[in-house]
């Protein structure tokens, strides 16, 4: 065994205060660690110290209030999958959920865990982007909050300082905005997305009012096509086919990816446009229904 993957030691935070106190001092938080595990396995990462945040009351649950939906830092995907508020309320994001991995899987990896991974490739950023979702972040300076797409620094780097935690995300709920999720994998189950793409809409009085598009597995972290953003809003949606395969080369070649063995990066450009107009022509569609 590569002695750069062994763990010195571990211990269970069972409070916020606690789990602060450690980190600070050099340890490693861990949950369903469904990433983290692999990257130690592998000598990418040696911690001195994991720390077991899976007991912590406060990082759980999924509740609303105040037209606001708090996904805890350790909710797992299947309790996504399985939120009637989330598919009621944020059905993109459990079309991201219903797409992660394994049954096995979603019952442990967690969205604060799949968000802190920080892989250009994690499937919960394109539709929390979308959504406008924040993060909420504790640590030994209080609390704050940041744009989930300002967490993402660069492969496997994140907006987190050693002694910082991501507490929850919130989602702002916005009744008429439409939103779709749309995966590319190698195969239609258990994949890592060769890309993916989330786009969100709002429609009024038959022109774009506003509109998000995120892209994962297209650049070192997640990337919002905005200048095909600006593109999109302000035109009528009576020629959407048109006006979305326009936008839809914007983003392609907004797009940076690289070639690696699961696709090579011209083929990765191609797809961002194909998946870009499908998913935007389902948002419309949804924006429509929500109107």
């Amino acid at each position: 065994m590569n002695k750069k993957s062994l763990v010195y030691s571990y211990v269970r935070a069972t409070t916020i205060e606690n789990c602060i106190l450690e980190l600070s001092q050099g340890g490693v938080p861990i949950a369903g660690g469904t990433d983290l595990m692999i990257l130690i396995r592998d000598g990418i990462i040696s911690p001195n110290k994991l720390v077991d945040i899976s007991k912590i009351k406060e990082l759980k649950g999924i509740h609303e209030e105040n037209g606001t939906i708090s996904l805890g830092a350790l909710t797992t995907f299947s309790e996504l999958v399985e939120s009637k508020l989330v598919r009621e309320k944020i059905p993109v994001l459990y079309e991201s959920a219903i797409n992660m991995g394994s049954p096995l899987i979603r019952n442990v990896a967690t969205i604060g865990g799949n968000i802190c991974n920080a892989s250009p490739a994690c499937d919960s950023a394109p539709p929390l982007i979308v959504l406008g979702a924040k993060a909420k972040i504790v640590g030994n300076n209080g609390e704050r909050r940041i744009d989930v797409e300002d967490i993402f620094k660069g492969v496997r780097k994140t907006a987190l300082s050693k002694d910082e935690i991501l507490h929850s995300i919130e989602v702002k709920i916005e009744g008429r905005l439409g939103a779709s999720f749309l995966k590319l994998g190698k195969r239609n189950a258990l994949a890592i997305s060769v890309i993916s793409v989330a786009t969100s809409l709002i429609v009024e009085n038959g022109a774009i009012k506003d509109c998000k598009i995120a892209l994962g597995a297209v650049a070192p972290v997640p990337l919002r096509a905005k200048k095909a953003e600006e593109f999109l809003k302000g035109k009528d949606v009576s020629n959407a086919d048109k006006v979305f395969s326009e936008a839809s080369k914007i983003a392609m070649e907004e797009s940076c990816p690289i070639t690696d063995v699961r696709a090579c990066d011209v083929y990765r450009k191609k797809m961002v446009e194909v998946y870009t107009k499908r998913s935007l022509l389902n948002s419309l569609n949804r924006a429509a229904v929500r109107a």
